[in-house]
This record gives structure tokens, C-alpha cells and sequence, in this order.
């Protein structure tokens, strides 16, 4: 079942797309993770643009290859929203972003289904679900935070 994470920042919608699409950061806020990009894929984040979310646990790596296949930043006025598809042998799924403008800021929306390629039991998956609400919530919360502190620390 899809997980639905929703924010409300002050940032107006380009800050909160600019902190949102900064892939790297992601990586760096789960737990083993580091994302690499795709040489070969464009020079930045945009539709059919490829990275790769490498997570080390012990002795054990899982290599999570994505694209992401809609990108629409937000324009005066409307939603920006991309897209990400899981292609990879191990995890299949999607992932959603939608920002959306707001009277004193700009609401982030992240709506993501996530399954292994391998059958889990029914409480399997409502475990995966609570971790991936905790962990992309607590993400999305760390990267909106440092957008506002940067844009603080900016001289008007």
C-alpha cells in the first residue's frame, strides 16, 4: 500500500524543490546509504536521469538503481512534481513528489510504494511501510530545514 508523507514549510515552492530534489542528501540521511549517479544519465536531475542508492549494513549491500521518469518543477502558481521508479532486481516500487504552493509557504506531498521483488508476508509489509514513513518523513523534515537555515544565513 502506498505511504503518504505530507509537510508544510515556509519555503515558497522552488526552495522546497530545490531541498527536496537534492538526491545526495537523501543518501546521506539513511542509515548506510550514499547515492551515486549514473555517468552515462544527464548532467542533473530531470526526466530519464539515473542514480543508484548503494546502502552497506555489515556485510551486506543493496543496490537500489532508479530513474526518474516525470520531472515538472514548479512554475509561478503550480505543482511541481516528479516521479522515480525503482529498476532494480531487488526493489520495485515508485515514488511521487508533489509541491504544491501554499498562502505562507509551500506544502510537500511524498506518496511512495515500495515492495521487494520477493513475496513478504502481510506484517512484513506493514513493517516495511512504518519504517519507510519514519525514515523518508524524517528526511524530508532534515532536507526542508537545511533549505530555511541556508536561506537565514543568506545577507538580505
Amino acid at each position: 500500500m502506498p505511504v503518504t508523507i505530507e509537510r508544510h514549510t515556509p519555503l515558497p515552492p522552488a526552495e522546497a524543490w530545490a531541498a527536496i530534489t537534492d538526491f545526495p542528501a537523501h543518501g546521506a540521511l539513511m542509515p548506510g546509504t550514499r547515492v551515486l549517479t549514473d555517468p552515462e544519465s544527464a548532467d542533473g536531475p530531470g526526466t530519464s536521469w539515473r542514480f543508484l542508492a548503494r546502502t552497506t549494513l555489515g556485510p551486506l549491500t543493496l543496490d537500489d538503481p532508479m530513474v526518474i521518469t516525470r520531472w515538472n518543477p514548479p512554475e509561478a502558481g503550480s505543482v511541481g512534481m516528479f516521479r522515480v521508479d525503482k529498476v532494480g532486481p531487488i526493489l520495485a516500487g515508485w515514488t511521487v513528489v508533489r509541491v504544491h504552493p501554499a498562502p505562507s509557504g509551500s506544502t510537500v506531498v511524498w506518496t511512495q510504494h515500495l515492495r521487494p521483488r520477493v513475496w513478504l508476508p502481510p506484517p512484513g509489509e506493514t513493517v516495511a511501510d512504518l519504517v519507510a514513513r519514519v525514515l523518508y518523513g524524517r528526511a524530508i523534515d532534515v532536507l526542508l530545514a537545511r533549505q530555511i537555515a541556508r536561506r537565514d544565513a543568506t545577507p538580505a
